[in-house]
């Protein structure tokens, strides 16, 4: 979530990962992870021990995005330039 600057709180990004706990319970990339609840314990309290951590480090409310998740992509011919051909020994 992009939120305003004075709205980067580390209340507001644990509220965040809350969401984010609760979206993604039933998704398949989540539930393939196999967790027990133990470890699924283990894994927020670990992200929310790395949200701590980040807050402590930088102040985001003074970060102005430029670009978020910007896809570069490039057409390539069937072999790229610097890929020598490979032949069979």
């Amino acid at each position: 979530m992009l939120r305003p600057p004075a709205d980067r709180t580390l209340s507001a990004a644990q509220q965040d990962l809350d969401a984010a706990r609760a979206e993604l319970a039933d998704h398949p990339d989540f539930t393939g992870l196999n967790l027990d609840q133990a470890g699924h314990e283990q894994l927020f309290s670990d992200a929310r021990a790395l949200l701590d951590n980040y807050f402590q480090l930088e102040d985001p409310t003074t970060i102005h995005p430029v670009g978020i998740e910007v896809l570069v992509g490039a057409r390539l011919g069937e072999q790229a330039e610097d890929q020598a051909p490979i032949s069979a020994a």
